[in-house]
């Protein structure tokens, strides 16, 4: 009994040991299939019109990280993306992209189910000391379980 015991314990601890890395970073689930996409721009008082496209999430792709939604929110590869927080169903992280005018800073927020997510960046351009709002917002949702 005591030597079943020890093993059982080894066995758990190992287990406890090789997936601990894996409890760090928190797993999402999305459907996988077909996603629309809408992304708009508020400048000021004023916006842009809504660009609407559509992305494929493959079966084996659908788990994702919370860096998955800071990096596809990356308005631009040059910008970088620090991730503050990750609970389940939210995910906040610090943008900043550099500009020739002046560096693009702001935080993002991510709100996450299985079938839609939505970005909202409240950022802001630096115009020479004076900031210059904008807000961003990315909304998502899966529409067809084929990427078809």
């Amino acid at each position: 009994m005591k030597v079943y015991t020890q093993v059982r314990f080894a066995i758990i601890a190992a287990t406890f040991v090789t997936s601990a890395p894996a409890v760090l970073a928190a797993d999402y689930q999305l459907s996988p299939g077909k996603w629309q996409l809408s992304d708009g721009l508020q400048l000021g008082n004023g916006g842009t019109p809504s660009q609407v496209r559509t992305f494929c999430i493959e079966r084996g792709d659908s788990q994702v990280t919370e860096s998955w939604f800071a990096e596809f929110a990356k308005p631009d590869n040059d910008c970088t993306a620090n991730v503050t927080s990750a609970v389940s169903g939210t995910v906040e992280f610090d943008l900043s992209c550099p500009n020739p005018n002046g560096p693009l800073e702001g935080p993002s927020k991510v709100t996450v189910s299985q079938d839609s997510f939505s970005v909202n960046s409240d950022l802001a351009l630096d115009l020479g000391g004076v900031p210059f709002p904008m807000r961003r917002s990315l909304s998502a949702r899966h529409i067809s379980g084929n990427c078809r």
